[in-house]
């Protein structure tokens, strides 16, 4: 049957490990090669053994070996080089059925690590993924808080709001009220001014230059004008109004002296005459003429028609003449009677 081969090494000079299987992968190879060279070895032995001597075909004790010469010694010494006792080679041999059934055993072990393996990776990909989620949520944290802090501020200032409108609601009733206020006094403002209006219209004409009624009749229209197109009294319209009040008020107290060119009824002729004049009360007037032939009071009184208004008559029934001539002396200023005959000479020099 020829040279029988040396049993192979069954510890290998270089490890190999599997890719992508670390340490698990190199333990496991080394044993699959260890198993794998027993395997070997004593398949070895075990089909090489008629030609050692060592085993029968049939199973027996091996027959003792003799000399053989030069032949026999090689095949000796080869069993005895490959570190094996014939006990050991003997042994293999009857477990070889437990040997692969162990190297089943280490496959289906591989197989399994093989999948740990890839549960490994898997393991690694679901830590990436739960670093991932993990950092969402910390986002989704801080947004949160940016939100909660968005919420307390926005209930403030609704507070604050809710606030302001309490305060406006109050306003508008005060506002209210003020604009009732203002409708009323509004009315009784231009009712004041009309009243006014009248009075002065149908107050005397004969009045001193400081009371003049035509000034006094441009102020009050001027005046009702504007309270009817205005729906507030503005404090220029009061001043007005005040100042309008407190002339009437201080004509009516007042006794003036002024002089006046008059038109007096003289020989069934109205004829204009200088005459010097005193104020008594507000609608009443005292005068006499500059040459003293005519004295009397100007004031409201019926004419022949029966129409009021203001005549010249007499001297009136309470009053004397000399009570007349007295009142104007008594409230003549100086140089008042020599500035009437002038204008009584005037009037004569351009006639």
């Amino acid at each position: 049957m020829g040279q029988p081969s040396d049993l192979p090494n069954l510890i290998p000079d270089e490890e190999t490990p599997r890719s992508g299987g670390g340490i698990v992968g190199i333990l496991t190879s080394k044993l699959v090669m260890i198993v794998l060279g027993l395997l070997i070895g004593a398949a070895g032995m075990y089909f090489g053994g008629p030609q050692l001597g060592i085993f029968t075909i049939d199973g027996g004790p091996p027959p003792t070996v003799a000399p053989q010469g030069p032949r026999i010694n090689p095949e000796l010494t080869a069993y005895q080089n490959t570190g094996y006792t014939s006990d050991q080679v003997v042994e293999l041999g009857g477990n070889y059925a437990s040997i692969v059934q162990m190297v089943g055993e280490i496959e289906a072990i591989q197989v399994k690590l093989e999948d740990m393996t890839d549960l490994e990776a898997e393991y690694h990909d679901l830590q990436e993924r739960l670093q991932q989620l993990q950092t969402s949520y910390e986002d989704a944290q801080a947004t949160i808080a940016t939100l909660e802090t968005q919420r307390i501020l926005l209930s403030e200032r609704k507070a604050g709001l809710e606030a302001d409108i309490g305060r406006l609601k109050l306003d508008v009733g005060d506002l209210r009220d003020a604009d009732r206020i203002r409708i009323g006094l509004s009315t009784a403002f231009e009712a004041a001014v009309g009243t006014l209006a009248v009075r002065i219209h149908e107050s005397s004409p004969l009045v001193p230059p400081s009371y003049r009624k035509n000034a006094r009749l441009e102020t009050i229209t001027r005046l009702r004008d504007q309270v009817e197109g205005s729906s507030w009294v503005t404090p220029d319209m009061l001043e007005d109004f005040v100042q309008l009040v407190d002339q009437e008020i201080a004509r009516a107290e007042d006794s003036s002296y002024f002089i006046a060119k008059l038109p007096l009824q003289v020989k069934d002729q109205v004829t204009y005459l200088w005459s010097e004049c005193l104020t008594q009360g507000a609608d009443e007037v005292i005068y006499r003429t500059a040459n003293g032939k005519h004295i009397g009071v100007f004031r409201k009184g019926k004419d022949d028609t029966g129409i009021t208004r203001f005549l010249f008559d007499g001297v009136p029934v309470s009053r004397t003449k000399k009570d007349i001539v007295r009142l104007l002396d008594e409230f003549r200023p100086d140089g008042a009677e020599e500035r009437l005959q002038e204008e009584v000479a005037k009037d004569a020099g351009q006639g």
